[in-house]
């Protein structure tokens, strides 16, 4: 699921106007910086869920690569949401864009009462005040579902990780168990698998 939500995002950033205009105009290095990480993202997560399920053939040595790479993607995700905050706290003190920006937002705010005021193209005019005002009623919610699902993103990285250590250090524990050892396996396998998505 996230590596497909990143590949579609990177898509988006590199085919969708109506996303890549606003962002590559205003800040044009975070523009370039994300479109390159989250499609290199997206790719290497969708590498790891294949790789939790080739662990089914050679166990040991799948877990632990598959491990370092999700302890390594986990890392580049702090790194690149580290640089975004500093790189953008920067952008809207210093970089000419974020006046621009800020003069857009105080804009909208007055085109808002000249939208009610024409007459003449009121049936044009209300349906474009009212997406005015739902985008900056609803514009925050974005930051929370980002928030909430970057959160999930990092608990099941997080369990991951843990999982296929543990799996790992089982396969590499010594022979036996029989059909109930190998039914745990799979389990485990399995929730691997389900965690890396």
């Amino acid at each position: 699921m996230y590596a497909g939500a990143l590949l579609a995002t990177a898509a988006r950033l590199a085919w969708d106007p109506s996303t890549y205009t606003w962002f590559r105009f205003l800040c044009a290095a975070q523009y370039r910086v994300s479109a390159a990480y989250v499609l290199a993202a997206g790719l290497w997560l969708a590498a790891l869920v294949y790789l939790a399920a080739a662990a089914a053939a050679s166990r040991t040595l799948c877990l632990h690569i598959y491990a370092g790479g999700v302890a390594c993607l986990a890392v580049s995700e702090v790194a690149y949401g580290a640089w975004m905050v500093a790189s953008l706290a920067t952008w809207w003190r210093e970089a000419p864009q974020a006046e621009l920006a800020r003069r857009a937002m105080d804009l909208l705010h007055d085109l808002k009462p000249a939208l009610l005021a024409v007459e003449r193209y009121r049936d044009l005019a209300r349906p474009l005040y009212e997406m005015i005002e739902e985008v900056e009623r609803e514009a925050p919610n974005n930051v929370v579902v980002i928030v909430i699902f970057g959160v999930l993103g990092m608990v099941l990285q997080i369990a991951a990780f843990v999982m296929a250590r543990r799996l790992a250090r089982r396969g590499g524990g010594g022979g036996g168990g029989g059909g109930q050892g190998r039914g745990r396996g799979r389990r485990g396998e399995a929730a691997l698998v389900c965690a890396g998505r």
